[in-house]
């Protein structure tokens, strides 16, 4: 079952037909089509996106106000300089994974990557903490800051 079949299986429901529904979509296209109010869902967040995007969006749909802590603003310029230099060929899958939203993809080059000692425990620490929030942009700003130092 795909999304779109799930979104109609819950709006079938009577217990659900006025739950939100946040389509998560890699189709920037589907995205700029008008909502229908008829369809199965009531938003589309586009990926890559960050649990933010997706929070913002449900939370404006139950009209709930969220207060959020920046817990990484502190750290993005000593997390920068911390990085260390890695060859760019390590990266490369990483940020093209990253950059479509594809988690498990993500997770599956981190481990690969700690598998063969590539990256230090810290960064992959970092990684896995975007990772975590589905932070895409952050990881690949990340490994462009990587790359980018390597060279």
């Amino acid at each position: 079952m795909d999304g779109w079949q799930l979104a109609q299986r819950l709006r079938a429901r009577p217990d659900h037909r006025a739950t939100p529904i946040v389509m998560v979509t890699g189709h920037a296209l589907e995205a700029r089509m008008p909502v229908d109010r008829e369809g199965p869902y009531d938003a589309f967040v586009v990926k890559p996106c960050s649990l933010r995007d997706v929070l913002v969006r449900l939370a404006d749909l139950m009209k709930i106000d969220l207060v959020f802590e920046d817990r990484h603003a502190a750290k993005t310029a000593p997390e920068a300089a911390a990085l260390p230099a890695i060859a760019p060929e390590i990266p490369t899958r990483l940020q093209g994974l990253a950059g479509i939203g594809h988690a498990a993809g993500v997770r599956r080059e981190l481990d690969a990557l700690e598998a063969a000692g590539l990256l230090d425990a810290a960064t992959l620490a970092r990684l896995r903490d975007r990772l975590a929030e589905f932070d895409m942009a952050r990881i690949v700003r990340l490994l462009r800051e990587m790359t980018r130092d390597a060279t």
